[in-house]
């Protein structure tokens, strides 16, 4: 019996292997995809945040804004860089249960990741006089990671993942049923 438990254990190994491969690929499309974008996406908040404070935007003068914009650019650009290559530093947060709701963890993963680098982009913003503490009340943060992400962001990820997490759920119920299987050839030798 344990031949048998062996010959499924070394599938579900290999299984793992591939789907690890192809999860990690995912990944690094997701990590690539965001980082071209992003660019975009932070002139875009950016804008967002000059028309909500349009006092501050209005008492700069037209090449404070273009060197503002200049400023998020090269930011923008350094964080997409390290995005790039990011995809062993993200938390992807593997499923802990089969209740999980995998595709919401592979987004916060990459949430929680990009947390710092909106810390960066409102440093920029407030070197040119803007605030989450416009007009003596707290806004929400001048950026935020989800102004960096798009809903479909990580959906290949998630599926991956959710490939992953079964394939390794696979992995412990054949190294359980091997070890199971051993101990009896063993025990009934």
């Amino acid at each position: 019996m344990s031949d048998e438990t062996a010959r499924i254990l070394g599938q579900a190994r290999v299984a793992v292997q591939q789907r690890q491969a192809e999860a990690d690929a995912e990944r690094q499309k997701c990590l690539e995809a965001v980082a071209t974008a992003l660019p975009a996406r932070v002139d875009a908040a950016a804008r967002a945040v000059a028309h909500d404070q349009g006092d501050v935007t209005t008492q700069l003068a037209p090449e404070r804004v273009k060197a503002l914009r200049g400023d998020l650019r090269a930011a923008a650009d350094t964080i997409a860089e390290r995005l790039r290559h990011a995809r062993s530093e993200v938390d992807w947060l593997a499923r802990t249960s089969t209740f999980d709701d995998v595709p919401r963890k592979v987004s916060m993963a990459l949430w929680f990741y990009l947390r710092e680098s909106t810390d960066q982009l409102a440093k920029v913003m407030a070197q040119y006089g803007y605030s989450d503490k416009h007009e003596g009340k707290s806004t929400q943060r001048i950026f935020s990671p989800g102004d960096l992400l798009e809903k479909g962001d990580t959906a290949e990820v998630a599926g991956a993942q959710e490939r992953l997490d079964d394939a390794l759920d696979a992995l412990r119920a054949a190294e359980a049923d091997h070890a199971t299987s051993t101990v009896n050839d063993l025990w009934d030798a």
